[in-house]
């Protein structure tokens, strides 16, 4: 990342160095272990890069969700892959394939600042909610596939659950309950 940013003489102050920059500076590349979080949360956009440099693993895409920080990361992580499904299937985040560019990913967000803010506020939405249907999961001892429907349910839809038998059920309100 350190060399992409000197060839594209984009100005960059790299934290591992511990070097305080003379002037302001576009980028800061966070090279450390344990401050993250920091980093994120003055962040606008939060690219998750290791999962762009050919790898298959990455960071933890939970803590930028819950900041409500709009999300780039590559399409592939072996290592978070539930929370990426989460995600993708929400158009919570933006990911990068191995045929496509970072820069074209960051344009996206950088010329449209509501779409931004709004992915941002999907994502933690969206992590929000999947922590609140795992709960039920473990309380009510949910399969994968009831804790699935339960994600894509409206208002009025749900799931009967009595021991080990479940049933979709939906519940429509009569004229009387709105008076």
């Amino acid at each position: 990342i350190a060399a992409f940013l000197k060839k594209e003489n984009i100005p960059y102050a790299r934290r591992s160095t511990n070097e305080v920059p003379a002037t302001p500076v576009n980028v800061l590349l966070a090279d450390t272990t344990g401050e993250m979080f920091k980093y994120m949360s003055k962040s606008d956009i939060v690219i998750m890069g290791k999962s762009l440099a050919g790898h298959d693993e990455g960071h933890n895409l939970i803590e930028p969700a819950l900041l409500g920080k709009a999300i780039v990361t590559g399409n592939i992580l072996r290592n978070f892959r539930y929370i990426l499904d989460v995600l993708v299937q929400a158009d919570a985040l933006l990911t990068v394939a191995p045929n496509e560019k970072l820069s074209d990913k960051l344009d996206i967000l950088l010329m449209d600042r509501e779409y931004e803010k709004q992915l941002g506020a999907k994502a933690l939405e969206t992590i929000k909610s999947s922590i609140r249907i795992n709960y039920l999961k473990e309380v009510f001892k949910l399969s994968e596939g009831e804790a699935g429907f339960l994600t894509t349910c409206t208002v009025g839809e749900g799931l009967l659950k009595v021991g080990q038998e479940s049933a979709i059920i939906q519940i429509t309100p009569t004229q009387k309950e709105f008076e």
